[in-house]
């Protein structure tokens, strides 16, 4: 399916503003919606006040007459608590599929931004992870159990829409200036856990604004990690940004 009629939610924040800015000379009508305004207006995008905590948002999917969700109002690095956290990943996320799954809705594909810190992190885990890894059994932080069971939200909104495509994209851990692992490795003094050289698999914001371009203009559906080839070991990080390791009992 071409998309037509293209919804960016989540469109202030610096992905979303790069992803609207590459969508919006391939597509007839685009969409924008946050909380806040954009930094930047996009001439070619019509931009909307609208909260997907809030089952608004279902109701402008169908008044818009959307064919296509890009859905990346989804917290991952924050600095806000964890309630606010489940809210906007757990319950933005439902609202937006409830508009999606209607019987009056156009949705016909839907493009989800999820992260690799689905998978958690622990002393067991293996180099690399499968996109079938995902395990609700282990002990995980608030935001992998919220990633979760929004993934399982969505999983579930796919087997009952079969006429809808649904692509979820597990970005890896992007450093741009508004992450908090780029704030992390510029201090000139880094903290670090003494004996543990965790590894990194790191993705360009250019590199994840591309992915979600792809799945949008083509045809993917299924669940998909993106991240740079390769690892790299945080201490080689910190080196690279020029910081001193120290490490702390």
């Amino acid at each position: 399916m071409t998309p037509n009629r293209v919804l960016v939610t989540g469109v202030s924040n610096p992905l979303g503003a790069e992803v609207a800015r590459r969508l919006a000379p391939q597509v007839p009508h685009l969409f924008g919606c946050d909380v806040a305004d954009p930094v930047s207006a996009l001439e070619e995008m019509d931009f909307v006040h609208a909260d997907t905590r809030l089952s608004v948002i279902g109701k402008l999917v169908r008044q818009l007459d959307i064919d296509t969700v890009v859905h990346l109002a989804v917290m991952v690095d924050s600095p806000h608590d964890e309630r606010s956290i489940h809210e906007t990943d757990v319950i933005g996320t439902m609202n937006l599929l409830v508009g999606c799954a209607s019987p009056s809705s156009p949705v016909r594909k839907l493009v989800v931004k999820s992260s690799q810190a689905v998978y958690g992190a622990g002393p067991h885990d293996p180099s690399f992870f499968s996109e079938d890894m995902a395990n609700w059994d282990r002990v995980a932080s608030g935001v992998t159990r919220d990633l979760l069971e929004m993934e399982q939200l969505v999983s579930e909104f796919a087997l009952r829409n079969e006429a809808c495509d649904v692509t979820v994209l597990r970005l890896g851990y992007r450093v741009s200036e508004d992450t908090t692992l780029a704030r992390y490795l510029s201090l000139p003094i880094v903290p670090t856990f003494a004996g543990y050289d965790p590894r990194l698999q790191l993705l360009h914001e250019d590199d994840a604004a591309e992915a979600i371009i792809r799945s949008v203009v083509g045809a993917h559906p299924g669940v998909f990690n993106m991240a740079g080839g390769g690892v790299i070991l945080l201490s080689q990080a910190i080196g690279i940004m020029g910081g001193r390791a120290t490490p702390i009992l």
